[in-house]
């Protein structure tokens, strides 16, 4: 039985399989590609696509986002700023993000 192409041991995640290797080889390269083309591309359903998309998803390998081009909005000046909030009281977080939000011209992604 062949190996898994790579796995992560220190977030315990599940090791990937070729099938797993490929699907994200290919969305690195076109990341809109549909379940359908990638299905002919590796010669399995679109099913099964759907199925290893979910569990990637769901397994923290692999999250689908969205990039904005900020200068292509008109900014002039772009920054990625990540502040960590020791202790998340909800007090602390709620103030900040008020402050924050309440910038000219901000915007902001939270993950706390």
């Amino acid at each position: 039985m062949q190996q898994p192409l790579m796995s992560n041991q220190k977030n315990k995640t599940r090791p990937l399989d070729e099938l797993d290797e490929a699907i994200l080889s290919l969305l690195r390269i076109e990341p809109l590609e549909s379940n359908k083309t990638l299905a002919q591309k590796l010669t399995v359903s679109e099913a099964a696509i759907a199925a290893r998309l979910r569990a990637l998803e769901r397994d923290g390998i692999m999250k689908v986002m969205a990039q904005c081009d900020y200068r292509a909005m008109g900014y002039d000046l772009v920054a990625s700023v990540e502040i960590a909030v020791v202790g998340r009281k909800s007090d602390a977080v709620d103030e900040f993000s008020y402050l924050y939000l309440n910038g000219a011209g901000s915007e902001a992604e939270f993950r706390l």
